[in-house]
């Protein structure tokens, strides 16, 4: 479980790598996550640092291609949103760890990756992020009791079709500019702060607005009143 650093050749993966020390996965690596059930688990405190520029973090995008970020882990992808697919269909497992994603080409038409219709993203445990730059959601986050997720991306979007639950005693913190489309479902009974905030198509820019609105149905405690 030695520290490892790859610079170049392939690292096929079919099943599951599991990190218990720091890595870094160089530029001239290609590392590929092969078929529906390639995952990936960060163990607690373990740094990994995937530089692949095409990288397609979830595999087939099936449910078990499952992403598991544990507890003081970061996952640091840097890639060309061009050729990379960040487009996470999987199952994301944030166990108190980081997931971030940021894009090397400037040049690129797409400036966003996503957490598409199908991700489950599940956070039983306080401490987790998402981080990078800008965000779409899709899918489904789950925040469970006692657990705690801070969204610190360059934006984040909730688009129609995200479903968020954020239980009792849990909370959920954007940071940064936020933008919710009708339909968008927030909803549970733990906290929810949602960033600065523009809502529907509106455009409403305060915070408080999203509790008056029908673009956001959240029946718990806005961080922000």
């Amino acid at each position: 479980d030695s520290q490892f650093t790859s610079t170049d050749g392939t690292i096929a993966n079919s099943g599951t790598v599991i990190f218990n020390n720091t890595a870094t996965i160089g530029e001239g690596t290609d590392f590929q996550m092969n078929g529906n059930s390639a995952s990936i688990t960060v163990n607690d405190g373990v740094t990994v640092g995937i530089n692949d520029a095409d990288f397609n973090l979830d595999g087939a995008g099936d449910s078990n291609n499952v992403i598991t970020v544990n507890d003081g882990a970061h996952l640091d992808l840097n890639v060309d949103f061009a050729t990379a697919d960040v487009s996470i269909d999987g199952t994301v497992n944030l166990n108190g760890g980081e997931l971030k994603i940021s894009n090397t080409n400037g040049a690129s038409v797409r400036n966003y990756w996503g957490i598409d219709s199908k991700t489950v993203v599940n956070v039983p445990d306080p401490g987790s992020e998402l981080d990078g730059d800008h965000l779409k959601i899709f899918g489904t986050i789950g925040v469970n009791a006692a657990a705690t997720l801070r969204i610190h991306t360059t934006s984040t979007a909730f688009l129609s079709s995200a479903d968020i639950n954020v239980a009792a005693g849990a909370m959920l913190t954007v940071n940064g500019p936020s933008s919710y489309e009708t339909g968008a479902l927030i909803e549970g009974d733990g906290t929810f702060d949602p960033g600065t905030a523009t809502i529907g198509v509106d455009a409403m820019d305060t915070e408080d607005a999203i509790w008056a609105t029908a673009s956001v149905n959240y029946a718990g405690t806005s961080a922000n009143n």
